[in-house]
C-alpha cells in the first residue's frame, strides 16, 4: 500500500517565520513515512528551498481575482483526481480559502487542517463561519494564537478540541553557540572583541517594533561608544531605511537578507525584538537556540516562551525607554547576561527542538487516522 500523501499549501511569497515553519512540518510529514508535496507560487522562497530538499512542488498562484481563482480551483480539482490526498494543509489566507471554495464545488475527500500563524483575531462572519465548519483541525503556533478563536469556540462553530498548539521549532543542531563563527562573522563586520553587539533578525518593518528600537538607539549609541548594532533582514519601507541612513554607517550595520542567517546570530550579544505584534516569533528561538540574551517585547505569544528576568527580558511594546533601560542592564552585569544566554539556549533545546515538532506532527496526523477507525 502506498504511503498516504499530505498536501501542505501556502500563499507566502517571500522567506519569513510563517515559510520557515511549513518547510519544517513538510519535513516532519516525510520523515513521518507520509508522501508530501507543496502548493506554492513559483517565485516564491518556499517553492525553492522545498525542491531543494527534494519535495514535490506544484506552482499555485493563489490569485483572489474571480477568474484567476477559478482557474486555480480546477487546477486543483485537476492535480486531486490524479493524485488524491489524504489531508490539505494550508498555512495562509489565500490557499485556505482556495481550498474551501474548492469544498463547495467539488465536495471534501480529504481531511483539511489550517495552521493559523498569527495572533490576529478571527472575524465572526458568515464567511469564516463557513470556513472553519469544514475545517478538521487548527494548528496555532501559541496559545495567544488559540484565544483569537475562543469566540467560536463558545458559539460552538468550532470545538477547542480541534485547536492543537504546535510550536515553530528550530535545528538546534545548526543552531547553537559557536565561538569559531562568532569570531568570523564579527571580524567581517568590524566588531571588535570589547565592543557588544545588539542584533535583530527578520522583517525590518513597522510591525517588529523596529521605529522603537531605533528610537532606542538614538539614546543608546551616544552614550555606549563600545555599542554597535545589526539589522539582518530585508526592508521594504522607506522612513524606516532613511532613518537607518541617519546613523552613523559604522557603529549601525545592514547586512540585508541573508542566507547564512545563523551565523550572524553568532556575531549578536544582545537580540532586541520589541515586537508590535506576534504568534511565536522564530527569530527569539533561533536566538535562544544560539544562546543569546533577550529583550523583547511583552506581545503575543512571546511571554509564553520568554519569562522575565529568566531566560529574557519582558519589556512593554512602544516603549524606547524600557528598550534603553533593559540593554544597559545587560551591558552593565555580565553574570545576569550569561545567566540569560544559558537559559535561554535551555529552554530552546527542551521546548522547541525538532524532534519535538516532529512528535507533535506525528499525533496531529494520527489523530486523522483514528477519526477514520485505520
Amino acid at each position: 500500500m502506498s504511503p498516504r500523501k499530505i498536501i501542505h499549501t501556502s500563499s507566502m511569497p517571500g522567506w519569513n517565520g510563517e515559510t520557515n515553519r511549513v518547510l519544517m512540518d513538510l519535513m516532519a510529514a516525510r520523515d513521518l513515512g507520509y508522501e508530501t508535496a507543496l502548493l506554492s507560487p513559483q517565485k516564491a522562497a518556499l517553492s525553492r528551498k522545498a525542491a531543494e530538499k527534494g519535495i514535490r512542488t506544484y506552482h499555485f498562484s493563489f490569485d483572489n481575482h474571480p477568474h484567476r481563482r477559478l482557474r486555480e480551483i480546477l487546477k486543483l480539482r485537476r492535480l486531486l483526481i490524479s493524485e488524491p490526498a489524504y489531508i490539505i494543509h494550508t498555512h495562509s489566507s489565500k490557499d485556505t480559502w482556495i481550498v474551501a471554495q474548492y469544498i463547495m464545488l467539488f465536495g471534501k475527500k480529504f481531511h483539511f487542517i489550517r495552521t493559523r500563524h498569527n495572533s490576529n483575531r478571527v472575524r465572526d462572519s458568515f464567511f469564516n463561519r463557513y470556513l472553519y465548519r469544514r475545517i478538521d483541525r487548527i494548528v496555532v503556533v501559541s496559545d495567544s494564537v488559540k484565544q483569537c478563536f475562543a469566540h467560536l469556540a463558545k458559539k460552538r462553530v468550532i470545538s477547542a478540541d480541534d485547536i492543537r498548539i504546535i510550536s515553530s521549532a528550530v535545528d538546534t543542531n545548526r543552531f547553537r553557540p559557536s565561538q569559531e563563527i562568532r569570531q568570523r562573522v564579527r571580524a567581517r563586520l568590524g566588531v571588535k572583541p570589547e565592543e557588544f553587539l545588539v542584533g535583530f533578525v527578520g522583517r525590518i518593518c513597522e510591525g517588529k517594533g523596529i521605529y522603537h528600537l531605533l528610537d532606542a538607539l538614538e539614546v543608546l549609541l551616544p552614550r555606549e561608544e563600545k555599542l554597535k548594532f545589526v539589522a539582518v533582514g530585508e526592508c521594504s519601507e522607506d522612513d524606516i531605511m532613511q532613518k537607518l541612513a541617519s546613523f552613523n554607517g559604522q557603529r549601525v550595520i545592514l547586512p540585508g537578507f541573508r542566507k547564512d542567517v545563523h551565523d550572524y546570530y553568532q556575531a549578536i550579544d544582545i537580540f532586541a525584538m520589541p515586537s508590535l505584534k506576534e504568534g511565536l516569533p522564530t527569530s527569539i528561538i533561533e536566538a535562544m537556540a544560539c544562546g543569546k540574551a533577550i529583550v523583547a517585547a511583552s506581545v503575543g505569544g512571546i511571554p509564553e516562551i520568554i519569562s522575565h528576568g529568566q531566560n529574557g527580558l519582558l519589556i512593554p511594546p512602544r516603549d524606547p525607554a524600557a528598550i534603553v533601560e533593559a540593554i544597559q542592564q545587560l551591558l552593565k552585569d555580565e553574570s545576569l547576561r550569561k545567566k540569560l544566554s544559558e537559559a535561554a539556549q535551555a529552554t530552546a533545546a527542551r521546548n522547541f527542538s525538532y524532534e519535538i515538532l516532529n512528535q507533535k506532527t506525528k499525533q496531529l496526523y494520527q489523530s486523522m487516522e483514528s477519526a477514520d477507525g485505520s
